[in-house]
């Protein structure tokens, strides 16, 4: 039997490997179309990115009130935060 290239020794050798990565908080702003996306992404700046046209992250856990009324002096209104999510199939 022929020995596995040394690219694939290596590749498989570090499949087994322990990795780490970062979590933190987003805030998933929905808008009616792409011209309201882009003028709520430039309101909050660089930690906002689009997601798709309609859909933005905001990284952040809470968009301040200053940015809230700096997107209502252009037309647009934040709905208040959902609140915790409900299980439909718990009786009580």
């Amino acid at each position: 039997m022929a020995a596995a290239p040394p690219l694939c020794v290596h590749r498989v050798s570090a499949v087994g490997k322990p990795s780490s990565f970062g979590c933190g908080s987003a805030a998933l702003i929905e808008v009616p179309d792409r011209e309201a996306a882009l003028r709520v992404q430039k309101i909050l700046g660089e930690k906002c990115d689009p997601l798709t046209s309609t859909l933005l992250e905001y990284r952040a856990t809470a968009i301040e009130p200053g940015l809230r009324k700096a997107v209502s002096k252009e037309g647009l209104f934040l709905g208040e935060p959902p609140g915790p999510p409900v299980n439909q199939l718990d009786p009580n």
